[in-house]
């Protein structure tokens, strides 16, 4: 695996809560400049997906209609899956991600009490600590709490796969999918959040109602 040491020693540090030192286009350009281009295409394509690392709130809603046991239609599990993407590392992430996606689908299916496989994403063993740490925090009373406790995993589990290799293209990874998480919290303002809020009471009103 290729060593990064000059590219990750030079990138600076990032942290949730704050604003990020460094904007996407000029990390795709240091990457464009040290990766090595399969590499580079890997890390576009995390960086330009949107489901490599998902609000709670962007998943397709189960309907409460299909209860345990009921025959209906088997939705499209795969439709927002990244493509391109062909490197065992990122390909990692992506698998991480689908656990985390997963326990969300079970988390939301029992609690109306629907039949959460038809839903689910194929993806390695269950990982109980992953679905602990989604359980935890779900179990916040505010949705942007929720969001931010999801996230707050997902930094975790990127350490963990930066620790693997830590000037190599794990790190890299880490930092890409870091960035993203960071880019969305300074996007929440005041009034972006409030919005993000009314959106998702909303959505949860019509699931109700459905």
């Amino acid at each position: 695996m290729a060593s990064y040491y000059y590219l990750v020693a030079s990138l600076p540090a990032l942290f949730l809560d704050e604003e990020s030192p460094i904007t996407p286009a000029e990390f795709l350009a240091a990457c464009d400049q040290w990766l090595d281009a399969d590499d580079a295409r890997d890390i576009h394509c995390l960086m330009d997906n949107h489901s490599a690392c998902a609000k709670a709130s962007d998943f397709v809603p189960i309907p409460t209609s299909r209860r345990v046991g009921e025959v209906g239609t088997t939705p499209d599990t795969t439709a927002d899956r990244p493509e391109g993407i062909k490197g065992a590392c990122a390909n990692q992430w992506l698998a991480r991600e689908t656990e985390i996606r997963n326990a969300l689908v079970r988390l939301r299916a029992a609690k109306v009490r629907v039949d959460a496989q038809p839903f689910l994403r194929p993806c390695r063993e269950l990982d109980l600590s992953t679905e602990k740490a989604v359980a935890q925090a779900m179990s916040r009373p505010q949705p942007l709490e929720r969001e931010l406790g999801l996230d707050q995993l997902r930094w975790s589990l990127l350490d963990d796969l930066a620790r693997f290799d830590p000037f190599g293209l794990p790190a890299v990874i880490a930092y890409a999918l870091k960035l993203k998480l960071v880019e969305r919290w300074s996007a929440l303002t005041v009034e972006k959040g409030r919005a993000v809020v009314e959106e998702y009471l909303t959505k949860q009103l019509t699931e109700i109602a459905v």
